[in-house]
Formats: structure tokens, sequence, C-alpha cells
């Protein structure tokens, strides 16, 4: 593997098509949304049913795919998921039945849970361990761009094409994604028929995943650690639009500026960390990354319309700045704590206990906010976040 990331081809090829495949996976979440409201003129219950089947087969598959990472060709495994998931977007830009829409996106979303796993061991795979830390801070800065400007483009389009054109550009970028991918050379062989067919082989696979991340300490806490995160970062997005529109309303562009500026803060400590060669004490960087993250919320939380426009805009940005730290720290502290043939399996685990939290955080924003309202609820997540940080700095310092 060449010294310079750039250099290897396996890495670049990969990340560009993985960053085709989350621009493609913002405009298509940019355009259901729009479908669902408009076209099918769906009540608050089915857009919320929307939102949860993208967490539900990763929740209930998440460590079956991981092992399915760890077992098979991740290349092949990538190439087969771009292909169904383009005929299934496809399908969802020809229907116009809520109920098939609906089955088409829980069948899709099952497949898409496979990405996950595969491509975060994938990069173990292709980059040698000194340039890992530099690997995991682009691929957190491709989703992070893709999160800036995918519903950007979305907006664009929609000037000129209806909503589905979207999920016509979408099913386009999963098929660019394989067509990328097919260049690569297969990375594993594929193993034996009687491997594949050992239900007890893999009900072991899953097992021993488990057993290992429940016995490393470090990887027990930071994925603790990241449930409450997640947990926190569902409810303040989840409840972003009706707050801004509270304080500020007949401004709807402050949305996009505020989500932008997140973003852009996340890919500036992504560009930062994608130039140190290693992490040894995740202690300092968690506790950063949370403060920061508390901070920023409590400027949201706490903001008034007789303050400076200034006070608004800067807290997403050092929000952002916490989140791209935690983003890039956690995905390379699973790469390089984790061994390669148990990799996918973490990341499946890891997968499954993230969108756990992220499902419950949405369901219960809501509840939250009616009954305390939504200040006070960012109040209460800001202070929760800084209390992470300073548990962060305790059990991970030494």
């Amino acid at each position: 593997m060449s010294n310079n990331l750039w250099r290897n081809s396996r890495f670049t090829y990969f990340l560009a098509s993985m960053t085709i495949n989350n621009f493609g996976d913002w405009f298509d979440v940019f355009a259901l949304q729009i479908i669902f409201a408009y076209e099918f003129s769906a009540s608050p219950i089915i857009m919320g049913m929307l939102a949860f089947l993208y967490f539900i087969p990763a929740i209930l598959l998440g460590p079956v795919a991981g092992v399915v990472a760890d077992r098979y060709s991740k290349r092949n495994i990538m190439m087969v998921t771009d292909i169904l998931s383009a005929v299934l977007t496809l399908g969802l830009l020809l229907s116009h039945s809520i109920g098939l829409a609906l089955l088409l996106i829980l069948i899709r979303s099952s497949i898409s849970s496979l990405n996950f796993p595969t491509q975060q061991s994938y990069v173990k795979q292709i980059v040698s361990d000194e340039k890992l830390l530099e690997a995991s801070s682009y691929t957190a800065i491709s989703h992070q761009l893709a999160k800036i400007f995918g519903p950007v483009l979305g907006s664009v389009i929609l000037l000129v094409a209806p909503a589905r054109a979207c999920l016509g550009v979408n099913a386009i970028s999963f098929i660019l994604s394989f067509l990328i991918l097919l260049t690569l050379p297969a990375d594993k062989p594929i193993p034996t028929k009687e491997l594949q067919n050992n239900l007890k082989g893999w009900v072991s696979d899953v097992k021993s995943g488990g057993v290992f991340v429940w016995r490393h300490l470090l990887l027990r806490i930071v994925t603790a650690l990241t449930i409450v995160w997640l947990f926190c970062n569902i409810v303040f997005l989840s409840q972003l639009t009706v707050f801004l529109k509270h304080i500020l309303p007949g401004e709807p562009r402050v949305l996009g500026y505020v989500l932008g500026l997140e973003g852009l803060g996340a890919v500036l400590t992504g560009a930062i960390l994608s130039r140190y060669k290693s992490i040894s004490n995740y202690a300092y960087y968690f506790f950063a990354a949370f403060c920061l993250i508390g901070v920023g919320t409590l400027g949201i939380g706490c903001y008034q319309t007789s303050w400076l426009r200034f006070f608004l805009y800067i807290s997403p940005f050092i929000l952002g700045l916490g989140g791209g730290i935690g983003m890039v720290v956690q995905g390379y502290l699973i790469r390089k704590e984790s061994p390669e043939k148990q990799l996918g399996c973490v990341f499946g685990i890891s997968s499954a206990t993230q969108n756990i939290s992220l499902a419950v955080g949405t369901l219960l924003g809501g509840v939250l906010v009616m009954q305390f309202g939504t200040r006070e609820v960012y109040i209460g997540l800001a202070v929760t976040m800084l209390l992470l940080g300073i548990s962060a700095f305790l059990l991970l310092r030494k």
C-alpha cells in the first residue's frame, strides 16, 4: 500500500463510490419527505413510520450484516447492494401507492443495512494502519459534505423538476457507484458452501462479536457514550425545525443555514484530524467533542431574537466541530481496536445500538418537547452533553 493515501487507488475509488452514494441518499430522503407530504398527503403517523423504516432494519439485521461483511468479499457485497437498491429506487419512482412505497423502502433499507458494516470494515482492509486515521477522517468528511450539499442540490432540482426526479438521481448514483466498484479487484475469496450454510457458525460469529465488544472495556465504554450522544443529537435535530419556526417565524431559510454551518464545522475538524497519524489518548478527544456539542446546543437553546444573529449561527458551527471530532475518533477507534476478522461484526453491532438510540430519540423527542418545551429540552440536552464530556474524560483517561 502506498504511503500517500491518494495514491492508493483502491481507497480513492472506494471513497468516490461512497461519496456518490451519500449524495444520492440525501437526494432520496429529501424527495421522499416531499412526496409523502404533498403527493400522498401522509398523516403525521405515516411520516413518523417513514423515518422509523430507516432505523428498524439496521436494528434487527446489524449484527448479521456484520458477519456477512466478515465472511464474504466486501467489494461484491457493496456491488450487489448497489444494484438491488437501484432497482428498488426505480420501483419507488414509479410507485403511486403509499403502501407499496413503504414496503419498497423497508426492503431497500434492509438491503442497505449491509452497507454500513461492509464499508467501514473495508477501509481497514485496503488502508495501512498508519493511514487509518486519515482514511477515517475522509469518510466522515464525505458524509458531512453530502449532508450539507445534498438537500441544497435537491432544492435546486425542485425548481425545474418534480420531487420524483430526485429518486431518479439516487438510482443513477447507485449505478455509478456499482461501476466504480467494478473496477476494484475482489478483496476476499468466497468461502466454502459448508461455511455459507452453517447456521450454527453464523450464530457463533454474531455471539463472538458481541462477547468481544462486551469484554473490550474501551469499546464498551465508547459504545455506551455514543448511545447517549446520538440520542441527544436526534432529539435536537428532530425538533430543530419546530424550534426555529417558533423563534423566527417566516424565515424558513434559517434552517438551511443552521444545518449547513453544523456540517461545515464537522468538515473542518475532519480535515484537521486527517493530518494526524494516530490518536493514543481518546479521553481528551471525546471530552472536547462532547463539550463542544454541549456548548453549541446551549447556544441555540438560549438564543433570543434580541441577540445578534451571529450567536445563532456560531452555535451550530461549534456543535459541528464537536460532532466531527466524535465521528472521526469513534470510527477510528473501532477500526484500530477490533481484529480485522471481526471488524464487520463489531461495526454491525455498533450500527444496531446506534439505530436503537436514534429510533428511541425520534419517538421521545416530541414527547419531551410537549412535556417541557423546546427551549428547556435543548438546555437539558446541552447539560447532558457537558456531563457526558466529563464522564468520557474520567472513564477513558487511563
